[in-house]
């Protein structure tokens, strides 16, 4: 009831993926009154500059095919997931590795699993400062996102789905709905079912084989897309535009 009386008051509501417009209006929210302004990502996370070769030694990313998840590893992260198809991956693509890092509730659990699996390309990192970790996914050959399958996850998009676009590295995403339909647009990986081994070892797969020429334009892709549509700048002059529309409309009453 609350939400309710809140829509109606609102002149314009923003809402940060097109799913969540679309369950607005199921409520009866009018469609008119509501915009899709995506968020925006740290500047601090992104890394443009040359890979740091001595960085990729020390890290244990040398000579490996690196597909990196970071962030926080929970359940809604359903991480089981990836360690499963790193075993897939294993025998079919042995240099492919899966890098995990930051931290989480899960992360002793993922850990055991890859020890009882004995998995050797799997490589947990402990969490990095903020000014940190745009250097090291700058090394990643793709930058991965995962979330359990959820109705509430397929009409949001992740947060770091929007760094990985900046950062210029192929994404693979592994969440349903609206953050793998923004990937899609933008061209600027590979989309898969998530908590599906087969499936993202099939699409780890098929990224590691493709040639690196393809590889290298979906991250190209991504960050012109994020600079020409996600960048703070263009949502700067989104909510200057709505504020704009809002007060016309006020002044014509």
């Amino acid at each position: 009831g609350w939400c309710n009386y809140v829509y109606r008051r609102a002149s314009k509501i923003t809402v940060i993926a097109p799913g969540m417009k679309t369950r607005l209006i199921e409520r009866g929210v009018p469609a008119d009154k509501i915009d899709v302004a995506y968020n925006w990502c740290d500047d601090s996370l992104i890394c443009r500059t040359q890979p740091d070769q001595n960085l990729l030694k020390q890290l244990g990313f040398e000579g490996k095919f690196n597909i990196v998840f970071a962030g926080n590893m929970g359940k809604a992260q359903a991480l089981e997931a990836v360690i499963a198809a790193a075993s897939l991956t294993q025998k079919s693509c042995p240099h492919v590795q899966f890098v995990f890092i930051g931290s989480g509730i899960e992360v002793d659990n993922l850990k055991q699993l890859s020890q009882q699996n004995n998995l050797k390309n799997v490589l947990f990192l402990p969490r990095r400062p903020v000014h940190e970790i745009g250097t090291i996914l700058n090394l990643a050959d793709v930058l991965l996102v995962h979330l359990r399958r959820d109705p509430l996850f397929a009409i949001t998009i992740p947060s770091k789905t929007q760094a990985y676009l900046a950062m210029g590295r192929p994404i693979l995403m592994a969440v349903e709905g609206d953050a793998a339909d923004l990937v899609q647009k933008a061209q600027a990986g590979l989309t898969c079912l998530p908590e599906s081994p087969e499936a993202i070892a099939e699409a780890a797969q098929k990224l590691y084989t493709m040639p690196r020429q393809q590889r290298e334009q979906y991250g190209y892709n991504g960050r012109t897309y994020y600079d020409n549509q996600l960048a703070f700048s263009h949502a700067v002059s989104r909510y200057e535009q709505l504020f704009q529309d809002i007060a016309s409309q006020w002044k014509r009453k």
